[in-house]
């Protein structure tokens, strides 16, 4: 696997992980899920 290609899959991974991290942070904050 290329070098290049490697770091996009990890930045791709990354910003998933980063946007899953604020939704769980934002629902933890917001105490008003049913």
């Amino acid at each position: 696997m290329p070098f290049d290609a490697m770091m996009v899959s990890f930045a791709v991974v990354a910003v998933f992980v980063a946007f899953a991290a604020v939704l769980l942070w934002a629902d933890s904050q917001t105490k008003h899920h049913v």
